[in-house]
């Protein structure tokens, strides 16, 4: 999901000026943003169904603090920025 994002950046830089401001740059631009949006989306779906579906949520005992330890996995604030990237 990176490549695109090269593309969108030069065509970002390209559009600063006004007079440099075609309509083949926006149209680029909004070709790689969308490629971009949607690979990000389908890595973070991949993630999600095939990694973090499979972690065990078992519980644990503690031999030595005679103890039973339960664990669960989360999402963390990364996954979530990475989302809110995706849509914005």
């Amino acid at each position: 999901s990176c490549v695109p994002m090269i593309f969108a950046m030069i065509g970002a830089m390209n559009r600063m000026r006004f007079s440099s401001d075609a309509p083949q740059q926006k149209i680029l631009g909004c070709v790689t943003d969308t490629f971009g949006a949607i690979s990000l989306g389908a890595a973070l779906l991949t993630f999600e169904t095939a990694c973090y579906s499979s972690m065990s949520r078992d519980s644990f005992d503690e031999p030595l603090l005679g103890q039973n330890f339960s664990y669960g996995w989360v999402m963390g604030p990364g996954y979530w920025i990475y989302w809110l990237f995706c849509f914005s």
